[in-house]
């Protein structure tokens, strides 16, 4: 139910339990197996493609949390889009060992190795303080990326933890106000650049609700 797919505030610890546990059994399963994780991500931009208001050649995608490992994988398996941006995602496809369980399988079954999506550039919003992200994956990145020929950029957010793009109550929700509205105007910038041909259209608040020029903000 869409109750165990996003408890609230209020959901019981069994609840929580449930969803923390589906969530994660679906993310990993994925994680240990790159070839249909990827050929979902192609999937789906093929399906987007035949909306009538998408561009035939021109995409772009965010993702927060698992979704920014989504938009990762778009890049190492080569797909057509000119820009992601990642929101508190984690950096390597790797199944996670959330329950510390000694019998946990890590196992991958490796994707055929292959050019990365070059043309692609690539932007990670990252909270300084996310327990998920810790410095060495950090390094394993940029060297990945440096190795592959990719346009990167890496923000780091000062003292703020993974989850802060998302609102106040959502599940796992770390809402930090100025990570979230620094991180959307990084990516509006992001996506400029990319594509100049295309003009923004202003808006005042961000997905979450943040404001995104308030007036204490000195620019």
């Amino acid at each position: 139910t869409h109750a165990d797919r996003n408890p609230g505030r209020s959901a019981s610890d069994d609840e929580v339990r449930r969803h923390r546990s589906a969530g994660f059994g679906m993310m990993n399963r994925l994680l240990r197996k790159p070839v249909i994780f990827r050929g979902l991500m192609e999937a789906t931009l093929a399906a987007a493609r035949q909306h009538s208001a998408a561009h035939p050649q021109l995409a772009g995608a965010i993702g927060y949390c698992f979704g920014g490992v989504c938009v990762l994988e778009c890049v190492r398996g080569r797909l057509d889009m000119q820009a992601v941006v990642s929101f508190h995602g984690v950096l390597q496809s790797r199944p996670k060992n959330i329950d510390e369980d000694p019998s946990f399988d890590d196992s991958i079954e490796a994707a055929p190795k292959g050019p990365y999506a070059t043309w692609c550039r690539v932007l990670i919003e990252n909270g300084n303080s996310d327990p998920l992200v810790p410095q060495e994956s950090v390094i394993t990145f940029k060297k990945e990326m440096d190795d592959n020929g990719i346009d990167w950029q890496f923000h780091d957010h000062a003292r703020t933890p993974h989850g802060f793009a998302l609102p106040p109550g959502v599940f796992s929700a770390a809402y930090n106000e100025a990570a979230d509205r620094r991180s959307t105007l990084s990516m509006l910038q992001h996506f400029k650049e990319t594509w100049p041909e295309f003009p923004q259209y202003t808006v005042t608040r961000n997905a979450a609700g943040t404001l995104l020029c308030p007036p204490q903000a000195r620019l």
